[in-house]
């Protein structure tokens, strides 16, 4: 609600009008995504991320900076606006580190030009002075030293299983050189180059917007500073390499301000062909080009690959839709430019109303229609159970129940250590629940973020969750309590490691019914029971 709300007021700020934002708001929650590929789907640009809280978190700092700088660059008195910039400094680099440096490209955008036209830069810089002194002062508080990105072109590939199938020869995330390994062959380029063609095709949407707002002028600065924001944010994307394939997050934290920036460019062609035309001709254009919108969805979607390729065909399976898309948006401006000799003056300046209209409408369609899809399925289809990376309440019961029954500085250990719960084939080790809820120390809980983990990056073909832990006979030690408990066991836990509670959970791992003879039980609830280990 937040961001909505934030989303709303920086439409009026930046250009007067706020029911555009019903638009904005729909192509970020929707969210706008065009993907026609039945056997592959490319990550979405959605910026509302179920699995990233802090992603959500970062957004607010993102929005309520971009609302300072626009009035900045505008050359507006600031007032109270420098101590929120300063606060923006502060938490954006602490929620998401994608959210200063796209503020810090966008304003450096503006800068460039402003030294190009000789108009002032000092107010400019001493904002992204303040900035950047944010992402370089408090980088050792919120970056780990070893999990820093490096540079790799398309290295957001790494993860991505047709180029992984595809390709013979293949980088870990965050190894290598500067460049994807494997593009030696004409298909594996033209399968690298199509795998980044649709993942940029997810913000195809803004060149909406923007291709309108760059005839204005004089050119508004803010328009600078938020088409520098976005594409610092998908050429980020696009050359940095993370361990987690975290680099998505830049694209993601710049779809916001790409979406105000082509509902202001709507917002202008239909203003202006409003003063040329009237308004029934406005609606009818507009009309037009959701109907022409929807049609070329569903055209590209049509000419999705039937079934699933073989490997070898993954290059043109996967770009035909994108000449497809490219072809219907040829045929779109020839047909229009016809139409415009044919038709006379009345259609003059319609064209712009008719292409950002017919652009948002294709995208906006396919994200909620897919979200009502899966809705109805479950519905008609209800899932008997949990999936297996849940926690259920009973688990959280218990995690509160040791909050609030246990000292501060207590230590306890538990047998939960992956996502998801038994049965499982790997162990991702990014189950931080117990220690979340409980706001206790764990001698062992889950270690995919820790130095040591992040440190052996490279030395394994997989993903750093899936590392197995640093210290293997602590984790052995840790684990044999719940399943071969004795009482010398326990009483080492006890003395050396500093254990008072175990945190026992059947639903990640065996807990053995030895375990109530040589420890204090003091909870059980469903899955979870809680021992303490007292002195004799």
């Amino acid at each position: 609600a937040i961001v909505l709300g934030l989303v709303v007021a920086l439409c009026h700020q930046t250009f007067g009008q706020t029911w555009l934002a019903g638009v904005a708001a729909l192509v970020i929650v929707g969210p706008a995504q065009l993907m026609p590929w039945e056997w592959y789907r490319p990550i979405s640009a959605a910026p509302l991320v179920t699995g990233s809280p802090s992603q959500t978190f970062g957004l607010i700092s993102l929005l309520l900076g971009a609302g300072v700088l626009v009035d900045l660059v505008r050359k507006r008195p600031l007032g109270q606006g420098w101590w929120l910039l300063g606060l923006v400094a502060v938490v954006g680099v602490g929620s998401k580190p994608s959210v200063a440096p796209i503020l810090v490209f966008g304003l450096g955008l503006v800068i460039i030009v402003n030294l190009v036209r000789r108009e002032p830069v000092l107010r400019l810089v001493v904002a992204l002075s303040i900035l950047s002194a944010g992402v370089v002062g408090l980088a050792p508080l919120v970056a780990q030293a070893t999990a820093a990105s490096g540079i790799k072109v398309f290295g957001v590939l790494a993860f991505q299983a047709p180029w992984t199938t595809y390709a013979t020869e293949v980088d870990l995330p965050a190894t290598g050189g500067l460049f994807l390994a494997g593009l030696v062959s004409p298909g594996a380029v033209v399968l690298a180059f199509g795998l980044v063609a649709a993942l940029l095709l997810q913000v195809a949407w803004v060149l909406a917007g923007a291709a309108v707002l760059a005839g204005r002028r004089p050119l508004d600065p803010a328009i600078l500073f938020l088409a520098g924001a976005v594409a610092a944010g998908m050429a980020a994307t696009l050359i940095v390499d993370h361990a987690g394939l975290s680099e998505i997050y830049f694209e993601k934290t710049a779809v916001p301000l790409g979406a105000i920036l082509a509902v202001w460019g709507l917002w202008v062609a239909l203003s202006r062909y409003l003063e040329a035309a009237g308004r029934r001709r406005v609606v009818a254009m507009a009309i037009l080009g959701v109907v022409l919108g929807i049609v070329a969805m569903l055209m590209i979607d049509a000419s999705a690959w039937g079934g699933r390729p073989s490997v070898a065909q993954y290059p043109r399976a996967i770009a035909i839709p994108l000449v497809v898309a490219v072809a219907l948006a040829l045929a779109g401006v020839v047909l229009w430019a016809l139409v415009r000799w044919l038709g006379g003056a009345w259609v003059v300046g319609g064209g712009a109303v008719v292409a950002c209209t017919a652009l948002l409408a294709s995208f906006a369609v396919q994200g909620p229609l897919a979200g009502l899809q899966g809705t109805w399925s479950h519905v008609v289809n209800p899932v008997p159970a949990l999936p297996r990376t849940s926690v259920s309440s009973s688990e959280t019961e218990a995690a509160l129940w040791l909050r609030q029954h246990t000292p501060p500085d207590a230590v306890i250990a538990t047998n939960v250590h992956c996502r998801y719960q038994l049965p499982f084939r790997f162990c991702d080790s990014r189950s931080y629940w117990i220690t979340a809820f409980s706001e206790r120390r764990a001698l062992v809980e889950s270690w995919a973020y820790t130095e040591e983990n992040l440190n052996r990056i490279g030395q394994y073909k997989t993903g750093f969750p899936l590392f197995p832990f640093d210290d293997p006979r602590l984790l052995a030690q840790n684990d044999r309590v719940f399943t071969a408990p004795t009482p010398s066991l326990l009483a080492d836990l006890r003395d050396t490691r500093g254990v008072t509670w175990l945190f026992a959970d059947t639903r990640g791992g065996r807990v053995s019914t030895e375990l109530a003879r040589f420890a204090h039980l003091r909870y059980l609830s469903g899955p979870v029971s809680i021992y303490e280990l007292k002195r004799p």
